[in-house]
């Protein structure tokens, strides 16, 4: 809630349309940059609470990648292609023209976040002036959360690239009606032809038009103009895109909007409350933007405490972006658990409302709070203020059930709300946090009952304190671009390469992680394991190895083909940053079982030197490594494997030598340095030993095993 103070002074310099166009220009390719450096390198494990930063990116582009490498979009059930048009479109000739490969992956969505913060800028300056929207530029391009989102081939940037289209020609149509009709095309494209999660952007278009165009004659002329647009788009998308992959496109709505939710309208209805409360803890909102949330939050409340008179005193521009963030938020709380990259649907509009915030600092606008003197308005600020303090205590949930479960006097807390380990019940511990902290923070009105809290700036301390927080929220997200920078790891892109290198012609991966092990290889790989309605995908498809990464991957195959998962070899396993696993690890299948053949594929050495490491013939195995090493002398598991099998056979000084070649070509694997030590232990020289297994432990802190490993070696336990 702002004072506004008059705009202009005597001597302001004045941004002119060129000086305007120059920062601007060099903005965009700064922001750019940042989001172009080291496309290899694997994302952030913070960048999302899933495994889709590991997963999705790569089934999102699977299809062009098939177009690439084997002539046609859809060599087997997966067609994504359907989902994600605009993904595959772009991805596809940038794979023509660079090849296959992570980096290529993720160039489109680098230029096409560049090119959606370049068009929402085009339609803010003309509402907003240059220097707001300068500000909003800056905001949007160096946003560690916007960065990181557009380095992964998801199908969101390009989405959001169709919406900020589709905003850019509403600001014309406010002018130019006709210009309408385009908007309502791309306010129609983003859903069909970007991704199905901005389904509710037409809708944001035309309850805007409602609420902007007073007179009648005027409103049903424009929302014919949207209507005619939306209309086009759909029957386009029906005609080329859905008619050719209905059973596929109903498939997954069906699953993704009923099968995935709780049974029931109560259990709908409570995971929506869930959400609609709890979303900027689901995706990192509070965790990686303070400044700019509660910024954002603060501008948001502004327009909404004027009430009807917000479509009088604001502008169109602002009263589009509120029902874009409002009707976008409540929409993404019907997802189950909305995932953070949905976040930059939202995210687009929410910086402008942090911008203004920051604008009428600029300026050396009062912040006020007038207490309400009705019932009304005071529930709805208490609401308000409940919704802003849950953000953060729920965003901390997870640690303090931790704290909760091992300490003495929280052990009772941890009964009561988190005794099954339901989410639903972490934030049931969190709603009642946060009601407490809300009554302490109300308790000083109802006691001294203040009519109004200001907080004065003259023009000058508002400048100081806006570039303050402006300076922050700068250093903080590049702070965390650095970290990300410094300390990346590649395990994707050298798990890729060495699949590629130890199978034999003819191998063919599955699993839910097989599209990203084949992106930098000409592999065939197959997402999920199986398609829709597939009862055998394995025998159907000749699968000859399979990723699994997870708990719920391994349990599936272990219950539902027993007899494969008995037989099934581990053949090599890689490290991941991510929240549910650990590891990947690539499997090889039996080549047939009771049922008949399953597949034809023979080992190639190193697979035939695992085989006989299991069946404990050491020399055998070393041989065929040897062999194989032959052919890839840069292979770096090849190595660990010679100096387990060395170990195994006494030879503890081969094993070392052997390993610490394996380490000299990938430093950064933390089962090397396991080995290692372990190697070292066995020959008595502890504390090499307990050097290596340190080193291993901090390549991967989350492996408690290692840790154990250490404090038997006498190392510290903190």
């Amino acid at each position: 809630m702002t004072d506004k103070k008059p705009a202009s002074r005597p001597g302001k310099r004045v941004l002119t349309p060129a000086l305007f166009a120059g920062l601007l220009g060099v903005l965009l390719l700064a922001g750019w940059l940042v989001r172009f450096h080291d496309l290899d390198a694997d994302p952030p494990p913070a960048l999302s609470w899933s495994q889709g930063i590991y997963t999705d990116g790569a089934v999102v582009v699977h299809d062009a990648r098939n177009l690439a490498l084997h002539g046609q979009w859809i060599i087997d059930y997966c067609e994504d292609l359907a989902l994600f048009p605009l993904s595959n479109l772009l991805a596809a000739p940038t794979f023509r023209i660079f090849g296959v490969g992570r980096s290529q992956a993720a160039i489109p969505n680098t230029v096409l976040g560049i090119l959606a913060i370049l068009l929402f800028s085009l339609g803010l300056v003309r509402s907003d002036g240059r220097g707001r929207t300068l500000l909003w530029v800056s905001l949007a391009c160096f946003n560690y959360f916007l960065i990181m989102i557009h380095r992964v081939p998801f199908a969101e940037p390009a989405m959001v690239f169709l919406m900020a289209a589709g905003f850019l020609c509403y600001v014309i149509a406010l002018r130019q009606s006709p210009f309408f009709i385009l908007a309502g095309f791309l306010a129609g494209a983003a859903p069909l032809f970007g991704k199905m999660h901005a389904v509710y952007f037409p809708a944001v278009l035309l309850l805007t038009i409602m609420l902007i165009r007073e007179k009648r004659p005027d409103r049903i002329r424009d929302l014919r103009f949207a209507s005619l647009g939306i209309l086009t788009a759909l029957i386009l998308w029906l005609a080329f895109i859905y008619l050719p992959h209905s059973d596929y496109i109903f498939a997954h709505v069906t699953y993704e909007s009923v099968s995935k939710h709780d049974p029931g309208p109560i259990g709908f209805l409570r995971e929506f409350a869930q959400n609609l409360i709890a979303m900027g803890s689901y995706t990192n909102l509070f965790d990686k933007m303070p400044i700019i949330a509660l910024l954002g939050f603060l501008g948001v409340a502004g327009v909404l405490r004027k009430g009807r008179r917000a479509l009088r005193e604001e502008s169109p521009v602002t009263i589009f972006l509120l029902t874009w963030l409002l009707v976008s938020w409540v929409f993404l709380s019907a997802v189950k658990l909305p995932a953070p990259r949905y976040m930059i649907a939202l995210l687009f509009p929410f910086l402008y409302f942090a911008a203004q915030t920051l604008g009428a600092l600029f300026k050396g606008a009062r912040l006020r709070w007038t207490a309400s003197r009705s019932w009304a308005g005071s529930l709805a600020g208490a609401a308000a203020l409940f919704f802003v303090l849950y953000q953060p205590i729920i965003a901390t949930g997870t640690k303090q059930v931790q704290y909760l479960k091992v300490s003495g006097w929280g052990r009772g807390i941890y009964d009561a709300f988190i005794r099954t380990n339901a989410y639903s019940e972490l934030v049931a511990l969190c709603l009642v946090e946060t009601l407490v902290l809300v009554a302490i923070v109300l308790l000083p009105f109802f006691v001294f009952k203040p009519k109004e809290i200001r907080l004065g700036f003259t023009p000058g301390r508002g400048r100081l304190f806006a570039i303050i927080l402006l300076s922050a929220s700068f250093f903080m997200n590049m702070g965390n671009w650095t970290y990300w920078s410094v300390t990346n790891t590649h395990f994707l892109r050298d798990a890729s390469l060495d699949v590629a290198e130890w199978t034999a012609p003819g191998a063919r991966l599955m699993g839910s992680f097989a599209p990203a092990l084949g992106l930098d290889n000409d592999l065939p790989v197959f997402p999920y394991f199986g398609g829709l309605g597939d009862q055998d995908p394995f025998r159907k498809y000749g699968i000859s190895h399979i990723v699994i990464s997870s708990k719920g991957d391994h349990n599936l195959i272990r219950d539902q083909y027993p007899e494969i998962f008995e037989k099934m070899v581990k053949v090599a396993s890689y490290p991941l940053l991510g929240r549910y696993t650990a590891q990947m690890s690539v499997y090889r299948l039996p080549s047939n079982d009771s049922e008949g053949i399953i597949h034809a594929y023979r080992g190639s050495e190193l697979e035939q030197g695992v085989d006989a490491g299991i069946r404990g013939e050491w020399r055998e195995a070393l041989s065929h490594l040897a062999s194989f090493l032959e052919q890839a002398p840069g292979h770096a598991d090849a190595y660990y494997l010679m100096g387990f099998m060395y170990n195994q056979l006494g030879d503890h000084e081969s094993g070392a030598q052997a390993m610490l070649r394996a380490i000299e070509l990938r430093p950064e694997r933390p089962r090397y340095w396991e080995m290692l030590g372990s190697l070292y232990a066995e020959g008595g020289r502890m504390r090499e030993a307990r050097s290596y297994m340190e080193r291993a432990y901090r390549l991967n802190p989350r492996d408690e095993e290692i840790r154990a490993k250490i404090e038997r070696l006498g190392g510290v336990s903190h």
